[in-house]
């Protein structure tokens, strides 16, 4: 349904201090994290070679799965925080939604 009729679509959370979650958390399980690799060869070459790729990689979060969710409306600390879908295409960005886009924008402040 959300996806037939181009509805935005958001997830509201709200967390508090027994459940351990951090707003972070959050951010990394549904916008992604960079991961660090070891390279056990270690060469002047082989780092030249590859000096152009860095040290780690990204692990794509759950909205690069699920891009029907707009994004996230998180309450913590008495303060609401969006976290919105980062893939363009989404259709929070579309025209038509411009207006609510602006106004949850607002939301942080």
């Amino acid at each position: 349904m959300i996806s037939t009729y181009q509805l935005p679509y958001f997830i509201a959370i709200s967390v508090d201090f027994l459940s351990g979650f951090e707003l972070e958390d959050f951010k990394e399980y549904f916008l992604g994290k960079g991961v660090e690799f070891i390279d056990f060869d270690t060469t002047i070459a082989k780092q030249k070679q590859f000096s152009h790729l860095g040290k780690e990689w990204t692990e794509l979060g759950i909205f690069y799965d699920n891009i029907q969710i707009s994004g996230l409306i998180i309450l913590y600390n008495n303060s609401y925080n969006l976290l919105l879908n980062p893939i363009k295409q989404q259709v929070i960005y579309k025209e038509k939604n411009k207006e609510l886009l602006r106004s949850l924008k607002n939301i942080n402040k």
